[in-house]
């Protein structure tokens, strides 16, 4: 009983590919169903050794959804200066940014308030451009990009 719970908590804090995965490998490593080792059947072994079988393939799982588990984002920049540079540098002319007060994008640039791209591809957006975008490396310095990449993720990451 004990293992399901402790099971259940580290799970429940991993994303769903991370657990997909897991049990993926988990499986790929149990006999199949019908012999165990040495041709015995699973009924043979007993319930003792079918325990044991079990919690072996929970410690894989959880151990391989641990070691897989992302560290967290380091954020560089000061998400307080990135709004102010948002909103100094017309950004919400292409972007929406609710946290900006700019809900009037042309569209021209995807909603900003949902985008799912890492800090680090936010910089790289914002110092190259891409997609219809200028790259910005020329006229906001390295610590302006990186103040306006962290108020771009931290309000697009942030749960309410």
């Amino acid at each position: 009983m004990w293992a399901c719970v402790t099971m259940s908590l580290i799970l429940s804090r991993l994303p769903k590919s991370r657990v997909r995965q897991a049990l993926e490998v988990a499986e790929s490593s149990v006999p199949a169903p019908w012999t165990a080792s040495g041709g015995r059947s699973w009924y043979d072994l007993g319930m003792r050794s079918l325990a044991a079988l079990a919690l072996a393939a929970v410690a894989a799982v959880a151990v391989i959804a641990i070691a897989g588990a992302a560290a967290p984002t380091k954020i560089v920049g000061n998400p307080k200066n990135g709004k102010k540079l948002f909103v100094a540098h017309d950004c919400g002319s292409c972007h929406i940014m609710a946290a900006a007060n700019q809900f009037d994008g042309s569209g021209a640039g995807p909603d900003l308030d949902t985008t799912k791209k890492t800090y680090p591809q936010i910089v790289a957006n914002i110092t190259n451009g891409g997609k219809g975008m200028t790259g910005y490396k020329h006229a906001l310095t390295t610590s302006q990009i990186d103040d306006l990449a962290a108020f771009i993720y931290t309000t697009a990451h942030t749960k309410p």
